[in-house]
């Protein structure tokens, strides 16, 4: 009888209804609170990027039309040295029939070209650096045109293999000078893809030249127009040199700024 009050006094001290919010609860609540009005007047991240015109930047980044005016002339070279190198894949089988020549004959005529390309290509560079690049791009026009007549022309084994190599010093002095000239006069967005528009003008020239030589095959003298064709694309390149400018690279090298900053303020545009 003694020990029920006293288990009664025990367990009517405790508490019929415990508190929930303690001071710790309470704190992290109103963090919590804290952190939902700074989240909501917090600027996104799209509120931060302000609208973007794409087709304004590609305008922008457009370069003028004088640009690429001055890489299709220039480029002309290289579908002269793919032409050249091209056509004698076809011309070579009238030729040999025609001359009767023999195997070390025959290598002789395509190696001609190459030989040229080697020391054109060897002397090309110092001389574009000594008398500007526009000046060789028009020496090569007309060393291709002269070729061109001589091959076509030719009435000997010995003058054709002249005509080839004369061919070969415009094709070396082309494939040193055109990719130097495209990259010193374009634009620096574009100008890794008009440098490759060499090459794609070079295996263009090649392919021009397997299909004139299948359609001059059975023609008389057809080897003769296969070689008086490469003249025509000289002649076009030639004619365009009066608009085409010097490189703004060779200009400031002799002391010409502002003739520079001309050739530059048209290259460039606006911007």
């Amino acid at each position: 009888m003694l020990l029920l009050p006293i288990f009664r006094i025990r367990t009517d001290t405790t508490p019929a209804n415990p508190p929930t919010d303690t001071p710790f609860s309470v704190h992290h609540e109103r963090l919590d609170a804290k952190d939902d009005d700074e989240q909501s007047t917090r600027p996104s991240l799209s509120d931060s990027i302000p609208d973007i015109n794409t087709d304004a930047m590609a305008a922008a980044n457009r370069p003028p039309r004088f640009v690429y005016f001055v890489v299709f002339c220039i480029t002309i070279g290289g579908l002269l040295f793919g032409y050249d190198t091209g056509v004698i894949s076809g011309a070579l089988v009238v030729i040999k029939d025609d001359w009767d020549l023999t195997n070390t004959q025959q290598e002789f005529i395509v190696g001609g070209t190459t030989l040229g390309a080697i020391v054109g290509g060897l002397f090309s560079g110092y001389f574009a650096d000594r008398w500007g690049r526009r000046v060789i791009t028009c020496l090569s026009s007309i060393v291709f045109i002269v070729g061109a007549l001589i091959m076509t022309f030719s009435t000997h084994y010995s003058v054709l293999i002249a005509g080839r190599v004369v061919v070969g010093l415009a094709v070396g002095a082309a494939s040193m000078v055109v990719p130097i000239y495209i990259g010193e006069l374009a634009p620096k967005e574009v100008r890794g893809r008009l440098v490759t528009l060499n090459v794609l003008a070079i295996t263009g020239g090649q392919l021009i030249a397997y299909l004139i030589a299948w359609a001059l095959a059975d023609v008389h003298n057809g080897w003769r127009w296969m070689f008086a064709v490469s003249a025509a694309p000289a002649v076009l390149q030639l004619c365009c040199l009066p608009w085409l400018p010097e490189s703004p690279r060779v200009l400031i090298r002799r002391g010409q700024e502002e003739k520079a900053r001309a050739i530059l303020r048209r290259v460039y545009g606006d911007k």
